[in-house]
């Protein structure tokens, strides 16, 4: 969501054109020779997985080798995005442009895109122009090891009941590169840490239109675009759900929201944990339960959902 920002913000300042050709904004890169000669890929692209930035490899073998490399916890051994999107960019695409949508690495080459336009890694300008201006001041990609006992564990449910330490499972190596390691690489769709509170001050600013404690950061027109469908006629999921910049965006056609109203934005992440923005009913909400696998997933959204919107009183 931050990375959608930083390129609207652009556009907003009259440096960026959202249908601009990413080959015209980064001309150092296999990713841009490959795909945007042949497909027409634009920044907006980049956000929206509409003309998706995804790979078909050949064989599983391959798969596996090139997804560890673009999509594993070598965050820790020094590599930095320019590399990722490099070598992303000798993959092929999954599908052609404009059919489908998939989720995929398309905001970790918008990330790079912001490192190319502004000179600096993701990380001092999510500092300088988001950060710093919301007072988000515990979210940051790495933190010194001092800090490592604020990192919350994650956890997970066995089917007796009992929740242990989920770190003995595959997918939670290398946690400790928060803390640990080379701190190089600045993921623009996974890499920002931070607590609740944090993110709900971000969220305040897209509800409010742009703005937060009297600071504008965003036009009020580029808050609207970010929430707006992208996607036309394709959805997201077998519910209708679209997609915006950054956000999945729910219609008056959509099933996937109970209580919710058309026009509201959310995502989750991979440790189960969920947002929401609903700018007709001013609400926001987070839940960040830190456990893998997912466990009461549907049912305990369902509950928190039912909680928020039962709250409200006219």
């Amino acid at each position: 969501m931050l990375v959608a920002y930083n390129l609207e913000a652009w556009k907003n300042a009259g440096k960026l054109n959202g249908n601009q050709m990413v080959i015209k904004t980064i001309v150092t890169t296999e990713l841009i020779k490959e795909i945007t000669q042949k497909y027409g890929v634009n920044i907006y692209d980049t956000l929206t997985g509409f003309k998706h930035i995804a790979a078909l490899i050949e064989t599983k073998k391959q798969a596996n080798s090139d997804e560890e490399f673009i999509l594993g916890g070598e965050e820790s051994y020094g590599y930095l995005i320019g590399d990722k999107v490099k070598a992303l960019g000798k993959l092929p695409l999954l599908y052609k442009p404009g059919t489908k949508w998939t989720y995929g690495l398309g905001i970790d080459v918008a990330g790079y895109l912001v490192e190319v336009i502004s000179g600096k890694n993701l990380s001092e300008f999510c500092e300088e122009k988001i950060l710093k201006p919301l007072e988000m001041n515990d979210t940051h990609f790495f933190y010194p090891e001092s800090a490592e006992p604020r990192i919350v564990k994650i956890f997970t449910e066995l089917p007796n009941g009992t929740v242990i330490n989920a770190s003995q499972f595959p997918q939670t190596k290398g946690l400790n590169w928060l803390t640990k390691g080379a701190k190089s690489y600045f993921s623009g769709g996974s890499g920002l840490s931070g607590t609740a509170a944090d993110y709900m001050k971000f969220m305040q600013m897209i509800i409010n239109g742009g703005t937060l404690n009297g600071k504008r950061v965003l036009s009020r027109k580029s808050i609207e675009a970010m929430g707006a469908n992208h996607i036309g006629d394709l959805n997201i999921n077998e519910k209708g759900t679209k997609f915006g910049l950054g956000f999945s965006v729910e219609t008056a056609s959509s099933s996937y929201h109970k209580l919710g109203s058309p026009g509201r934005m959310a995502w989750g992440g991979f440790w189960n944990t969920t947002f929401w923005i609903d700018p007709k009913e001013q609400v926001i909400a987070v839940l960040l339960t830190q456990i893998y696998p997912t466990t009461h997933n549907v049912d305990l959204m369902e509950k928190f959902e039912n909680i928020i919107y039962g709250a409200i009183v006219d």
